[in-house]
């Protein structure tokens, strides 16, 4: 008489590649990841900026103002500020199209096509703003790097924009923010 015999099959997850940085494959190709990495399979290291869950509401992990100043038109440049812009820069009166400057009072180049007088919105006493006059052709007016982002967290992006031109047959403005990944140039 035989005696029954009594197999068990047991099934492994299986990650290919492996798990990097003592990730545990927990599933077919899906790693979890021990605190401090991320992404597929744990290569990306989270550092800086992921200690913090939650992103959204908290204090601004980049953020541009322009400085203050009693003189209308400041001479800082972008490089001041950590930005590069396709436009050229003005630093009196006559902000053309396709240039920009950065003032503390909007001034009257163009004999009342603009609303004049209006002051920077952050209350700063003598407050630059960034005063661009949209060229005919499409450019871009500002772009700048923020490092130390986490993969898989929410960031807000918010800017102050205004348009000045009185309302007549000027062009208005056409704004499109990108958000783009260095590495891949993925928007």
């Amino acid at each position: 008489m035989c005696n029954p015999i009594q197999i068990y099959l047991v099934i492994l997850a299986s990650c290919v590649p492996e798990c990097k940085n003592s990730g545990t494959c927990i599933m077919y190709n899906n790693c979890s990841c021990t605190t401090g990495f991320t992404g597929p399979t744990c290569e990306i290291q989270s550092v800086g900026l992921c200690h913090d869950n939650g992103t959204v509401g908290v204090d601004p992990i980049f953020l541009t103002t322009f400085g203050n100043g009693s003189v209308q038109y400041s001479t800082a440049t972008p490089d001041s500020f950590n930005f590069s812009t396709q436009y050229a820069q003005q630093n009196g009166p006559g902000t053309i199209d396709g240039m920009f400057s950065f003032v503390n009072l909007i001034p009257d180049d163009f004999a009342g096509t603009w609303h004049i007088n209006a002051t920077d919105h952050t209350g700063d006493e003598g407050g630059y703003m960034m005063l661009v006059n949209g060229d005919f052709r499409s450019g871009e007016f500002y772009r700048s790097q923020v490092n130390d982002l986490c993969v898989g967290l929410r960031y807000e992006l918010s800017a102050y924009l205004a348009n000045i031109g009185v309302p007549s047959d000027l062009i208005e403005p056409n704004v499109r923010f990108e958000v783009r990944s260095s590495m891949t140039e993925n928007l």
